[in-house]
């Protein structure tokens, strides 16, 4: 029986051409709360403050955020590696096996026998262990033997997101959220400063623009599309302000990815026996305002009491 063993689908464990991960305030706020020190240390400052403006530049809102009160941003890429290298401090050397498929598992006599699939060599094998965390998103395989609906909720919003190492904006640690015309929105924030000493960092964006009414679609349909980044360019023409050029930002950026905004309704059922999920496996939020990571970050403080 294996004893905190990490199966992980990625041929490498960090895949640091992925985007980012947002924490939100509410979980360093539970994090005090309950006494505990957040492991999230990023090598960008957290979030300064959070403005929402009008493509005129008008000031809707702004939010200020306090030691006390944090917002993170971090590189997913980077943030796989600080994760990877705990959980090999933690667990040992050998307790990440990467290029592991998770196809299925029986419950039996109080232990779970999970079916892992090598990716390179597609040999199958049986792993038994007394606990099964699913934590493969909305495609976890695991979700899917228990709750074989696979159908997502489009609320009609089109997003795409990229990243281009830029100039900082503002203070270099802001984020901002512009509204226009349409119901069409842009948010960008800094997400890693390893070219600081360049006098740059690299910018992570996204863009929300709505296209069609809601309505339901399948698994197929929510997957990231790469995208030609000057294809999203002219829908944000004209866009910009003295300290933010959202075109050039847009233009200049790579691997720009498109997907639609969905959800999917609540469960009502987390498991089956030594069976659970984590994160977007058992709750896929919208994917904006932090909403995933963050509260994959609190199932995790939770899951150890349960």
């Amino acid at each position: 029986m294996r004893s905190g063993n990490v199966n992980e689908r990625s041929a490498v464990a960090a895949d640091s051409d992925a985007r980012e991960l947002r924490a939100s305030p509410v979980l360093f706020e539970r994090a005090r709360r309950k006494g505990s020190k957040c492991a999230l240390h990023p090598k960008p400052p957290p979030t300064s403050s959070a403005r929402y403006l009008t493509r005129e530049g008008t000031l809707l809102a702004e939010r200020t955020f306090s030691p006390e009160e944090q917002q993170i941003a971090v590189h997913r890429g980077e943030l796989q590696n600080m994760l990877l290298d705990t959980v090999l401090e933690r667990l040992g050397s050998d307790a990440v096996r990467t290029g592991q498929r998770v196809d299925g598992f029986e419950l039996s006599d109080g232990v779970v026998n999970v079916t892992v699939t090598d990716r390179d060599s597609e040999r199958a094998e049986k792993v038994t262990a007394r606990v099964l965390l699913a934590a493969y998103g909305v495609h976890s395989s695991v979700r899917q033997q228990l709750h074989p609906d696979t159908s997502f909720h489009w609320e009609g919003t089109r997003m795409f997101r990229g990243a281009a190492v830029r100039e900082p904006f503002l203070d270099g640690a802001t984020m901002t959220l512009i509204y226009g015309e349409e119901g069409k929105r842009f948010l960008a924030y800094p997400i890693s400063r390893d070219v600081e000493n360049e006098g740059e960092e690299l910018i992570n964006w996204v863009v929300m623009v709505p296209e069609a009414d809601s309505r339901t679609i399948s698994v197929d349909d929510t997957k990231n599309e790469p995208t030609d980044p000057k294809d999203v360019a002219p829908t944000f023409r004209g866009w910009g302000f003295d300290w933010l050029d959202i075109e050039g930002l847009v233009a200049e950026s790579t691997d720009v990815l498109r997907y639609p905004m969905t959800d999917r309704e609540p469960l009502d059922s987390w498991g089956e026996g030594g069976v659970t999920f984590m994160g977007d496996a058992g709750h896929p939020m919208y994917p904006i305002g932090a909403n995933g990571g963050s509260q994959a970050i609190l199932d995790g403080q939770r899951s150890p009491s349960t």
